[in-house]
């Protein structure tokens, strides 16, 4: 009580000094605090951390205790309804893999541009579906992207098409990934396991599946492959699974999860979405191996980070 009598009377004093000084001396000071302010602000966090400071965004803020840390790798697992976009960022690489359906691009770009970034290095479509799909067009206009990388077949998606001659006539430079291809930067990499240069019948199974690992974190995205693709997934313990075609049946077993052991385990989905996702089978499969899971139905968007030994999100 005693501390806040004298920060009133402190605050009373500053308040008659304005008063008496001249009025240019009050207009400068109105001026020259905000911008010192802003300045300062700038200094200690950065102008992407300071972006997320002013948002306004709740999804920004709810998990402003990871975005505000310093770890070098961010893992976003954006909320974008019945559909999966996620966002990778190591130091200043950022890259995206899917942007969600349609329905949701006003989503993604507000929460992209809340959090301070105009450019991105790499946009990853894993397969041809549109709540993958959806919001490209969106980031292509809105975003300043480098590089791209497409299924090797449209799989007769006319989105996917669109998207394609939009590259083309972009001049935007387009991979087509596959097992084996690699990014890398210092000891960050991401490596891809799925997909084999073939037709598949199912278009799910042309999803690119990317383990990625920073030192002695693991991080394993999933897409929509099916279940009798998952020999190309290799027998190791991963830290945190983005789990497979919204936590659909058809996308997990337990012999996988036995294998991968996530510390968590991410799922996107929509609320009350029509295909009854994520399957009560696979939730059963989580709490019978006791291993920790969102979804983002249910908790909105996700943000992980790590230091390259340990891994954080907001519980």
């Amino acid at each position: 009580m005693k501390h806040w009598l004298q920060w009133k009377i402190q605050l009373a004093r500053l308040r008659h000094r304005l008063r008496t000084k001249p009025r240019c001396l009050r207009w400068i000071l109105a001026f020259v605090l905000p911008v010192l302010l802003t300045l300062t602000l700038l200094s200690v966090f950065g102008p992407q951390r300071c972006s997320c400071l002013i948002s306004g965004n709740q999804a920004i803020y709810a998990n402003l205790p990871i975005l505000m840390n310093r770890d070098p790798v961010k893992i976003h697992v954006i909320d974008v309804g019945q559909g999966d976009s996620t966002l990778i960022e190591f130091q200043d690489q950022r890259i995206l893999i899917d942007c969600g359906p349609p329905e949701c691009s006003l989503t993604l770009k507000r929460y992209l541009q809340d959090l301070g970034i105009h450019s991105l290095d790499l946009l990853i479509l894993t397969h041809p579906h549109d709540d993958h799909l959806g919001g490209a067009r969106m980031v292509l206009d809105n975003f300043e992207v480098k590089q791209v990388m497409l299924p090797h077949d449209l799989a007769g998606n006319d989105l996917l098409a669109d998207i394609r001659q939009h590259l083309e006539d972009c001049r935007i430079p387009v991979i087509h990934p596959h097992r084996g291809m690699k990014l890398e930067q210092a000891d960050w990499s991401m490596t891809c396991l799925h997909p084999l240069l073939k037709s598949y019948e199912n278009p799910n199974n042309y999803s690119s599946v990317w383990l990625m690992q920073y030192q002695n974190i693991r991080c394993l995205f999933l897409a929509d492959l099916e279940k009798d693709e998952f020999s190309q997934i290799p027998d190791i313990r991963i830290d945190f699974l983005r789990a497979g075609h919204h936590g659909s049946a058809t996308s997990c077993t337990p012999i996988l999860l036995k294998k991968l052991n996530p510390l968590v385990i991410g799922i996107s989905c929509g609320v009350n979405n029509p295909f009854g996702h994520p399957s009560p089978e696979v939730l059963a499969m989580i709490r019978e191996q006791n291993l920790s899971s969102f979804r983002t139905d249910l908790q909105g968007t996700k943000v992980l980070s790590s230091d390259g030994i340990f891994l954080r999100w907001v519980h």
